[in-house]
């Protein structure tokens, strides 16, 4: 990947993610109830029909009128809600 390919929305979240399941650095750990993402996106749809939602890089150009604003809460679930 280089800097100018797009990042697609759940390239995002899984990086959150998995930066948020990482070992910490000062051996301190929390809990974590809630996370909170605000991002603004593209919506773009192929020749398919495919719908691709791109995260917008500062600095690319582009303008508000091109991009939504949204933001997407994220919580935790436990094995036992997954049924692990």
């Amino acid at each position: 990947m280089t800097q100018n390919d797009p990042i697609h929305l759940n390239d995002l979240i899984e990086q959150v993610k998995s930066e948020l399941l990482a070992k910490p650095k000062s051996g301190e750990m929390f809990t974590v109830k809630e996370v909170q993402i605000e991002v603004a996106i593209t919506v773009d749809r192929d020749v398919n029909g495919t719908i691709d939602l791109h995260v917008v890089k500062l600095g690319t150009g582009q303008t508000a009128s091109e991009a939504q604003k949204v933001t997407i809460t994220l919580q935790p679930i436990n094995k036992l809600e997954r049924g692990d």
